[in-house]
């Protein structure tokens, strides 16, 4: 979508990572738990477990200072060298604390070991501690970024109808169709009903933390996260009226 809507650089970037990323965490999860009181866990583990490894991933690189001339740079004369450093940039995003916790996590689930209370106790404690610091950042970053540029960007409308309506719709049809067509797949309607509900998400709050830890347009970041989840007032209640 960003390359049909013509843009680039950063602008581009930080665009599509408002659309891809949801706003699990605060959002997200409350709703699937309280839709899906008994199954809710696993679904939630189990997103969780993409949405993070993509987030820290694609997710950062998304968020990086980008030229909007980046496509116009001349290429490197040593494509091995070239190759070298991609395969290398590519392997530090992957070394991040949170992307290493996440495959700790997964390891662990999927090797049955439990951690002792002794080492669990003091990790909730500090967990605990991530959802008012981030919204402390946030709402430093409210204050002080003029984030309703954003509202003078065609691109902000565009997306918006697109990722958290017609979107969520059409992956719902998709779903429901090739659920019908192939029953023998282990979906249930409840799954994709929760699906749909996720994809409709308004824009994660932590795309903005990550623009403004490297000052990379944080003013549009920010408008993308307070007008999506103000939107999303109207475009959850439009889907679910349709879904459910």
């Amino acid at each position: 979508m960003a390359w049909l809507l013509r843009l680039h650089g950063s602008r581009s970037h930080i665009f599509q990572a408002s659309l891809i990323f949801g706003n699990a965490g605060f959002i997200g999860i409350p709703l699937v738990m309280a839709l899906f009181a008994h199954e809710g866990a696993i679904y939630v583990a189990l997103m969780s477990l993409v949405d993070q490894a993509l987030l820290w991933t694609y997710g950062v690189w998304l968020c990086e200072p980008v030229s909007d001339h980046e496509h116009l740079t001349p290429q490197r004369t040593n494509p091995f060298a070239s190759l070298h450093d991609d395969l290398l940039n590519l392997a530090k995003r992957f070394v991040n604390p949170a992307f290493i916790g996440v495959m700790i996590a997964l390891a662990l689930i999927l090797l049955g070991i439990r951690v002792p209370e002794l080492i669990l106790k003091p990790l909730h404690t500090i967990g605990g501690m991530a959802t008012p610091m981030s919204l402390i950042y946030l709402g430093g970053l409210f204050a002080l970024t003029r984030w309703w540029g954003v509202l003078k960007r065609y691109e902000l409308y565009v997306g918006l109808v697109t990722k958290m309506i017609a979107f969520p719709l059409g992956f719902y049809a998709l779903l429901t169709a090739l659920a019908a067509v192939c029953p023998w797949l282990p979906v249930t309607h409840d799954m994709i009903l929760m699906m749909t509900v996720i994809a409709g998400l308004p824009t994660m709050t932590t795309i903005a933390m990550f623009t403004g830890r490297k000052n990379n347009m944080p003013d549009y970041a920010v408008g993308f996260v307070l007008v999506s989840t103000l939107f999303s007032l109207v475009s959850l209640t439009i889907v679910s009226a349709i879904v459910f």
